[in-house]
């Protein structure tokens, strides 16, 4: 079982390799786990919104924080570089759901090409 503290003290190796232990499980692609690998600054801000809007809220959208995340990192990042895609949207919504058992079930997932079981 994680816990978002878990994920927040963890150094980025540590991070890559939590993706590592869950990504296969949720079906994920080995590009879906570079890309995420890559960005973890946007995976720590997707997690925590997601966290922050399940004390709320029973469901929502990957896509709606994403565009929050984008909206709040315009107005006050001075690191104008902030980017971000909007293919992680999927494998942020599936593998914070894996990781984090307070998100199962969040998030709709439709079926995956990558994994035929879910």
């Amino acid at each position: 079982m994680m816990l978002l503290t878990h994920w927040n003290i963890a150094d980025s190796a540590h991070k890559c390799d939590f993706i590592d232990m869950y990504a296969y499980d949720c079906g994920l692609s080995d590009e879906q786990i570079e890309m995420l690998k890559t960005s973890l600054d946007v995976v720590t801000r997707f997690f925590v919104m997601a966290h922050d809007v399940a004390k709320v809220r029973n469901h929502y959208s990957a896509r709606t924080i994403i565009e929050v995340m984008r909206h709040n990192s315009m107005l006050e990042d001075s690191d104008k570089s902030f980017k971000i895609n909007n293919m992680i949207g999927t494998p942020l919504a599936r593998i914070s759901m894996e990781m984090f058992p307070s998100l199962n079930g969040f998030f709709e997932i439709r079926r995956s090409k990558f994994n035929t079981e879910k």
